[in-house]
């Protein structure tokens, strides 16, 4: 990144606050992200953080959701998506266990797909984070990997609460909640979605989301190889 004046001041912040207590880049809940992210309170910078921390996370969202929309520089690689997507998701499968929920993999792409794997990477959790929030004891997430119509797709569904159609239209609009009463809950800000929709469209692909079958919400990825 080549950033001066204010965008720069905005990526040290953002960098800072989403490194520090919720994984770059997404806000997982304040809980699902392995305990090898620091406290704020581990330096004196981080203690002043730390008082203001519910600001701070909206700057921290829109810091990097102005530095995707408007300067988003793609580090692409040729990786196995498979790989990538088992590698990111799996070490999430003991917290979905302790909630009593299955966490399920169905890879089938078998081939590499051109991306940037932070980015990429970024938008699985973002999507599990979602998964997780929005299922119920007993409820089973599954991410699936597969070729259809000559593109890459990655599928998180779940069989949770669902969402209305309504929210199928919105759910990707910066600050849209689904129910209010149901985040103050769960936490999050609204922005996770919007964050993912970015990244996808900076790499020519699509995201979008849809009812499942009975009950719950998939998410649907599609990337050109």
């Amino acid at each position: 990144y080549q950033y001066s004046g204010y965008p720069y001041m905005m990526k040290i912040i953002s960098d800072y606050i989403l490194s520090k207590e919720i994984g770059y880049g997404t806000k997982i809940n304040f809980g699902i992200v392995p305990m090898k992210y620091k406290s704020y309170r581990s330096d004196p910078f981080g203690s002043v953080v730390g008082l203001l921390g519910p600001f701070f996370i909206i700057v921290a969202y829109m810091g990097h959701l102005c530095i995707y929309v408007y300067r988003m520089v793609l580090e692409k690689e040729d990786v196995e998506i498979d790989e990538l997507v088992k590698n990111t998701i799996m070490p999430y499968e003991e917290l979905v266990n302790l909630e009593e929920k299955e966490l399920k993999l169905e890879l089938n792409y078998a081939k590499q797909v051109n991306i940037d794997v932070n980015r990429i990477k970024q938008v699985l959790i973002i999507l599990l984070d979602n998964a997780i929030k929005y299922t119920e004891k007993g409820d089973t997430i599954t991410i699936a990997t597969f070729l259809r119509d000559g593109k890459c797709n990655i599928e998180v569904r779940d069989t949770g609460i669902g969402i209305s159609d309504n929210g199928l239209k919105e759910i990707f609009n910066r600050f849209y909640r689904e129910d209010k009463a149901r985040n103050r809950e769960t936490g999050g800000s609204g922005l996770g979605l919007s964050i993912a929709d970015t990244i996808i469209k900076a790499h020519g692909g699509s995201i979008k989301a849809s009812h499942n079958t009975p009950k719950g919400t998939i998410f649907t990825i599609k990337l050109s190889k």
